[in-house]
């Protein structure tokens, strides 16, 4: 069976009609006859106008109907508007990494006066930030009434477990409750999550207080 094939008209300028001699393999013999046989006919170029037929896939804006410079302005105006939704995408990944981080809650709850003439101090430690804490260490400036710093001190309070609350109690020597105005987180000495490198846990700490004293970083 001979195989056909579809063309456009442009094929068929020149051609020779054969529909008399009743098909393809006749004329070839009538042409042998001749002593001419003819070779393969050049392959017709595509117009560049066929390409239209694919524009449909393309944006509206791309129209040969209309000038260069509306079309351009179009395209500009698509590229603004793709760039922003790009960015948000690209953006959302470390919001997402941010956000699976958590944080680290700590309040100063309460003063309660010690026998021994100083400051008991009760810490709330709320630890969302996705990870046990096996070494958590703070050095705190204690100032007066005065805003003066009367003394440094240093409280360990690990182990923090995962997504739970932590009650510590501290004891603040040689100073009454009263007297305290502030307690400044000055240093973090030790910050150590469970089967980890130690890491700074100034970023992902909040500090807040229900006491009368505030208490900073």
């Amino acid at each position: 069976m001979v195989k056909g094939f579809l063309v456009e008209p442009a094929g068929l300028v020149g051609a020779s009609e054969i529909t008399e001699l009743g098909g393809w393999r006749a004329y070839l013999d009538s042409q042998k006859s001749k002593g001419h046989i003819p070779g393969p006919t050049a392959r017709p170029r595509l117009r560049s106008d066929l390409t239209l037929d694919l524009m449909p896939r393309f944006p509206s804006f791309l129209d040969q109907e209309k000038g260069w410079p509306e079309m351009t302005s179009q395209f500009l105006k698509s590229i603004r508007l793709t760039i922003p939704c790009l960015l948000l995408g690209l953006l959302a990944p470390v919001g997402a990494v941010e956000a699976q981080q958590g944080r680290l809650g700590v309040e100063l709850n309460k003063f309660e006066p010690a026998e021994s003439g100083g400051c008991r101090t009760f810490f709330l430690f709320r630890n969302q930030a996705g990870m046990t804490l096996e070494a958590f260490e703070m050095s705190l400036a204690v100032l007066d009434k005065r805003g003066v710093i009367d003394q440094l001190l240093s409280i360990d309070a690990a182990p923090l477990p995962i997504a739970r609350t932590t009650l510590k109690l501290f004891e603040i020597p040689d100073i009454a409750c009263d007297n305290i105005s502030e307690i400044l987180l000055h240093e973090m000495t030790a910050c150590t999550p469970q089967n980890a490198e130690p890491m700074d846990c100034f970023e992902i700490m909040d500090l807040s207080s229900k006491a009368s004293a505030g208490f900073v970083k």
